[in-house]
């Protein structure tokens, strides 16, 4: 993994690790954003990747997607005719394309405020800021702020009853209803510390829900646009996070902190329909456009549906890989849901990501083509035009190098694939993982075949000596063998017993040296012909050598591991030739440029590294990673590079 893919040396290694439908077809057309004075600016093609999502400085594409991943998504909600989705974000209020998956206009805002409303012919946005002052209207045709209105404190929820009448409640317990043309209304509620606020404007009834557990029905004259009255359903037991009033009016619900819906299906007090919804407290609830259903979401990684008429639960979805389903929307026609889980972000950040959903089948829409786990390792083919990435999501997947899009998925494997590489030909992908198997693919045919069956231990890392006939392994249990790849036969161990793990090991560009990385402070060199070891390089500031690489004009060897330092050592006498010191923490990724006059790095501080190798000197410090960085390839041509990491993504740069 760690080092370039040589048209005369195939080889692949990848450090220790712990333990859908196709994507659209979407060009890299330029994409119009809404500046914070109004105007629009372009993002360039180059900043893009094929769902709209922007490319880090110097990437040029990215494998896998990062779209429908966003930080602290507070709200979401569909515009009327259903083909888009605004989510507020840290950053303002994005639109995304549910065409295609991608990105649109971000509306701007320093503050945003977690919530949004917008009008039944979808012209106007209503959002809140952070700090609870003002209201702001949008122009959904120009992106551009339209009028503003004060608040008289902090805003609890936000609903148009018509094109031109905004419906808002305050903390202080404070109805307002504005003519976006004229003055407006305001309503003192019977309530202390409201906490959420839902409307059924065609039949005239709102649900105010307070954080002592309290709900009400509040009834609006729909002529003249002002709050009747107030009537008080009943109470939770804990607070109300979260409300929604069916569009005829016929039943009000309620979710709570207790984790409990109720249901009130008379606006008048009286003792709900309840029932356990979910292990955590209640997020979301919405009704389906003909009052049929009730869907609901909690902290407890489920998406369930009810009949609001009897409290039935009708059917419920997992969410994925385990995370919390914490945010809801649902379409008007009622056939799409999209869901927001919140998962600690690489840095402890509150990052998360949203998923689009057929809410009659409960099947995924819209998924790119991406790996499910942490990506372990990349490699180019031989004549640079197919990326392979492995993942323990067991499997490997195959990439067009030009367009970045998926081209096949190699499944099958028991366990983590840890590892893979090309034929000469570029006509087999070899690949090997956790299940202690070596498989080959056929790149043009869904077909595998064992190579070699029962390693041993899990194979961590693994190549093919220049001839194609040798496969040598490394593996968790602290061995290095090598196979006949035909009979698959052990014929040699190369370890010597001194690894408690292997790491990662690396092949001489003339075949006839092996560097070995693992769980020990000395990386050992092998002599294969005669097989034995005749070096031992001490780095000194390593306890774990998690990476080796050698230079293409194999006068080299590059060595990494859990100190933030890599070494180069000469091969002729095996001396220390330079120190190369930035990154902060383990360094797993090694790979030269062709031409050995360039390094490229990565590691556990989520950067990409590029050296100049005469010098020792950093030339680049790459960022866009939101994880741990597991794998670097360079191109046979040495034009590009690609680095893979455990975000699930693999990015190409351009070559400096």
């Amino acid at each position: 993994m760690h080092r370039p893919l040589l048209l005369l040396s195939l080889l692949v290694c990848v450090s220790c690790k712990s333990r859908e439908s196709k994507p659209p077809d979407v060009d890299h057309a330029p994409v119009a954003a809404p500046e914070k004075d109004g105007e629009p600016k372009v993002v360039e093609k180059s900043m893009l990747d094929l769902y709209g999502d922007a490319l880090p400085q110097g990437a040029t594409g990215r494998l896998g997607s990062l779209r429908m991943v966003d930080r602290s998504i507070r709200q979401m909600i569909f515009t009327p005719e259903g083909s888009q989705v605004i989510s507020t974000h840290r950053d303002g209020y994005q639109i995304w394309n549910l065409t295609d998956g991608s990105r649109g206009a971000v509306l701007e805002h320093e503050s945003p405020g977690d919530l949004m409303a917008i009008s039944p012919n979808g012209n106007l946005l209503a959002t809140g800021d952070d700090e609870g002052a003002t209201v702001q209207i949008w122009d959904m045709g120009t992106g551009k702020k339209s009028a503003q209105v004060a608040a008289s404190s902090h805003l609890i929820g936000l609903c148009f009853l018509s094109n031109k009448n905004l419906m808002a409640a305050f903390a202080k317990g404070e109805i307002r209803i504005w003519d976006l043309d004229g003055e407006g209304t305001v309503f003192q509620g019977k309530w202390q510390d409201p906490t959420t606020l839902s409307c059924a404007p065609k039949v005239g009834w709102a649900a105010v829900g307070t954080d002592d557990g309290h709900a009400f029905a509040i009834e609006i004259d729909t002529k003249n646009f002002s709050v009747k009255g107030a009537t008080e359903l009943g109470k939770a037991s804990k607070a109300i996070t979260t409300s929604a009033v069916a569009s005829d009016g016929s039943s009000f619900a309620f979710g709570s902190a207790d984790e409990n819906i109720y249901l009130w299906y008379e606006p008048k007090e009286g003792e709900p329909f309840s029932m356990q919804a979910h292990d955590r407290t209640v997020e979301n609830l919405a009704y389906t456009a003909d009052n049929s259903e009730l869907y609901s979401t909690g902290g407890d990684s489920w998406f369930r549906k009810w009949n609001p008429k009897d409290g039935e639960l009708i059917e419920e979805l997992p969410g994925i890989d385990g995370l919390d389903a914490q945010l809801m929307a649902l379409s008007p026609d009622g056939n799409l849901l999209v869901s927001w889980s919140q998962h600690g972000g690489a840095r402890g950040s509150e990052a998360g990501r949203w998923w689009l959903w057929n809410a009659k089948t409960g099947a995924l829409l819209l998924e790119p083509e991406r790996h499910r786990g942490a990506i372990t390792s990349v490699q180019f083919s031989p004549d640079g035009t197919q990326i392979v990435t492995t993942s323990e999501d067991k499997s490997a997947r195959l990439w067009d190098a030009k367009s970045t899009k998926s081209a096949g998925e190699l499944a099958g494997a028991a366990g983590i694939v840890n590892a893979a590489h090309f034929s000469n030909d570029g006509k087999t992908v070899f690949s090997a993982g956790a299940d202690a198997v070596v498989r080959a693919w056929a790149v043009d045919a869904d077909t595998k075949s064992v190579v070699i069956d029962g390693v041993g231990g899990a194979v961590n890392c693994f190549l093919m000596t220049n001839d194609g006939q040798r496969v040598i392994t490394g593996d968790q249990i602290g061995r290095v063998w090598s196979w006949d790849r035909t009979s698959g036969n052990q014929i040699q161990a190369y370890d010597g017993r001194r690894y408690s793990a292997i790491y990662d090991i690396a092949l001489s560009p003339d075949g006839r040296l092996l560097a070995i990385a693992g769980s020990a402070r000395i990386v050992g060199v092998i002599d294969l012909e005669r097989g034995q070891e005749i070096a031992e390089l001490n780095p000194g500031d390593t306890t774990a050598n998690f990476a080796v690489a050698f230079s293409p004009d194999g006068t080299l060897l590059a060595t990494a591991g859990d100190g933030h330092e890599i070494q180069l050592w000469n091969t002729k006498d095996w001396t220390r030739r330079i120190t190369l010191d930035g990154h902060d923490g383990t360094v797993r990724a090694l790979a030269f440029r062709p031409d050995s006059k360039r390094l490229i790095s990565g590691g556990n501080d989520e950067m990409v590294r590029i050296w100049d190798v005469a010098s020792g000197k950093q030339s680049a410090a790459l960022e866009g990673h939101e994880g741990v960085v597991t794998s670097v390839a360079v191109a046979p041509d040495g034009s590009q590079f690609v680095s893979a990491s455990r975000d699930r993504t693999a990015l190409i740069w351009r070559m400096p």
